[in-house]
């Protein structure tokens, strides 16, 4: 299992005080160590089949052992074959209430849009800002985050006013730099290594992983919306509310 994957998986079993997962509980500590009788995990190195999936079916709705949830992580989910898929629509559509399940892949568009459509989905992509052009002041980047970092709404304002006055593509990498910054923050709360913001910065590990979460999904949203030819004004705006 992925330890991305993995550290998913714990939060749904976590029994921490804290911010799920804690990684210091029993039931962490089973995850992590891939001990746990009630994280079941589907490596997809080859095909998984049908009866792979009906397995993963009936064994949804067995209580759990010992945790709150029953947890099914499907490794390289794109790997299912349709038969598999398709066994598994209605127990993703009306899940027994202990029963989680983790699909991870590098190739979403495999997996049918009656499957996808029944999952959240949490894109992680590594990767640089744009190519040509693109380079931006990145005392922008450096001013917002401490901006986040603090909690301030009125340096958030400010900061992300300050981004009305560069260019289309200097604000596409300023929010995949943002992006990366976010991501290696998730990383580091959830006890993995902190890896992938722009060299010089650090993370917003002080943040809360629900708003760190809600944040990234935010600045997925605003890159789409770049792709979309939204104005400059209209993603800063936005940045102004986070």
């Amino acid at each position: 299992m992925s330890s991305l994957a993995r550290l998913v998986a714990a939060a749904h079993v976590c029994e921490g005080a804290s911010s799920a997962p804690c990684c210091v509980c029993r039931q962490c500590k089973k995850v992590l160590a891939h001990s746990h009788p009630d994280v079941t995990t589907v490596e997809g190195d080859g095909e998984i089949v049908a009866a792979e999936a009906r397995r993963v079916r009936a064994d949804a709705w067995v209580k759990p052992n010992e945790a709150r949830a029953r947890v099914f992580v499907v490794e390289r989910a794109e790997n299912l074959n349709m038969h598999a898929q398709n066994a598994l629509l209605n127990v993703l559509e009306d899940p027994p209430g202990s029963a989680r399940f983790i699909f991870t892949t590098e190739n979403p568009p495999a997996l049918l849009p009656t499957v996808r459509s029944r999952c959240a989905i949490a894109v992680f992509a590594e990767g640089g800002p744009p190519d040509g052009g693109a380079n931006y002041d990145l005392k922008l980047l450096d001013n917002y985050c401490a901006a986040l970092a603090g909690e301030n709404a009125l340096a958030l304002f400010e900061s992300a006013h300050a981004l009305e006055r560069i260019e289309r593509v200097q604000m596409e990498a300023f929010l995949e730099d943002l992006r990366r910054v976010l991501h290696a923050s998730l990383l580091g709360r959830y006890g993995a290594e902190a890896q992938g913001a722009p060299s010089g910065f650090g993370t917003l590990g002080n943040l809360e992983s629900t708003a760190l979460v809600r944040m990234y999904d935010r600045v997925c949203e605003l890159i789409d919306d770049c792709g979309r030819n939204a104005g400059v004004g209209h993603v800063a705006g936005a940045l102004a509310l986070f």
